[in-house]
């Protein structure tokens, strides 16, 4: 998948929303802000400006060029380098991609050539490169891994070379994963990218269950810039940028099959990330499809983005769309009953009040109402 094109599984998404009434509910990602590209602090394009410098090759070839991107300037001198470090034990992707088009090759859409080295800075050696050659591969992108064996943190350096073609006007380097920090010239850019972030779909972010006032850490940033559709066809430029994620859900809950630990002493693996998310929210699609069968999906993205409680973030105004968590944490209940059902107080009938004080930070897994007639139960933070 390209990062400024859409890819044909974001198109068939698009067209299996459109054609055949179909939700599609996607993880936003958990890479965070893991990304750098050519802005500056005001989001303005800067260009890529060449500047000189020696690496030493992996095969021991030392490379002087004249056309490594300068990152930023130290005290009046050009830096092509770009400081990062990667977590012991962690082996980390970085994609380099830029804005050509993935065209049949016939047609030529890729006519600049990239390249990505990861230097280590004490011996100015290069450890890892992406350094096809983009004209005939036809692929604006090039992918660098790195896999840091070590029990402690190891510093790199990202370089960027411009080896053949013209000057991209727009390029950005992007983690796959959150092991790694950007220790210099950090633009903080988004990071959601791909099919997740195809017109159709619905990107959800994550909010940990044990605090719904805010986002979790590892979500990933949007909003998404798509400049081509998937024949390489440049997109109008009101087109162009995505308001992802559109909504958030709830993650770090319990599971009897899958998570990493037992992060809350139930007994049970805590499942984090917008993979655990996305299923919360698709269900709760679900049944809201289940009350109203009539609606279409845009209509269910609609009551589930209305619905949702917003996620106040530091700066943000009270309401609206926001880069992390979109129109807000899923509310269950307000998207299925967007019309509030009558309400009947328990406290007022005499022996029908249920307590859970939620010490255990779960519900018992049987849990009974039951009425005489239809009904709903609401499950509140409130507290009596």
């Amino acid at each position: 998948e390209f990062t400024f094109q859409e890819g044909r599984w974001g198109e068939k998404i698009d067209e299996l929303v459109a054609n055949n009434g179909i939700v599609y509910v996607s993880a936003a990602g958990n890479t965070k802000a893991l990304s750098w590209e050519n802005v500056d602090s005001n989001n303005a394009l800067v260009p890529f400006t060449p500047t000189a410098g020696t690496i030493v090759d992996v095969d021991g070839t030392t490379l002087i060029q004249n056309n490594f991107h300068e990152f930023r300037q130290v005290v009046g001198v050009p830096d092509f380098r770009q400081r990062i470090s990667i977590d012991p034990k962690a082996e980390s992707f970085i994609s380099l991609t830029w804005d050509d088009a993935h065209v049949p090759v016939a047609l030529n859409g890729v006519d600049t050539d990239l390249d990505i080295f990861l230097v280590d800075p004490a011996t100015n050696q290069v450890v890892a490169k992406g350094d096809s050659d983009n004209l005939a591969t036809q692929l604006p992108y090039e992918v660098v891994s790195f896999e840091n064996e070590n029990l402690t943190p190891v510093q790199l350096d990202v370089v960027i070379q411009h080896f053949a073609g013209p000057a991209p006007t727009k390029f950005k380097w992007t983690a796959f994963d959150n092991d790694l920090d950007i220790l210099e010239a950090d633009t903080a850019s988004p990071t959601i990218i791909g099919h997740v972030a195809a017109q159709n779909a619905l990107a959800v972010g994550a909010v940990p269950y044990f605090n719904q006032s805010e986002v979790s850490p590892f979500t990933s940033l949007g909003p998404t810039t798509v400049l081509f559709d998937a024949d390489g066809n440049p997109l109008p430029i009101f087109d162009q940028v995505r308001d992802k994620p559109d909504v958030a859900g709830i993650n770090g809950v319990d599971t009897s099959f899958f998570g990493s630990r037992d992060f809350d002493d139930t007994g049970f693996d805590n499942f984090f990330g917008t993979s655990a998310s996305a299923p919360h929210v698709a269900a709760i699609a679900a049944l809201v499809w289940q009350t109203d069968p009539a609606l279409t999906p845009a209509q269910v993205y609609q009551r589930l983005e209305q619905t949702a409680q917003n996620v106040v973030l530091p700066g943000e105004l009270p309401n609206g769309w926001d880069p992390l968590s979109g129109f807000g944490l899923v509310d269950a209940f307000s998207a299925v009953f967007p019309s509030a059902p009558d309400v009947v107080n328990v406290s007022s009938l005499p022996g029908q009040i249920f307590t859970e004080d939620f010490e255990s930070q779960r519900l018992e897994k049987y849990w009974e109402v039951n009425t005489q007639l239809g009904g709903v139960v609401e499950t509140t933070s409130d507290n009596q």
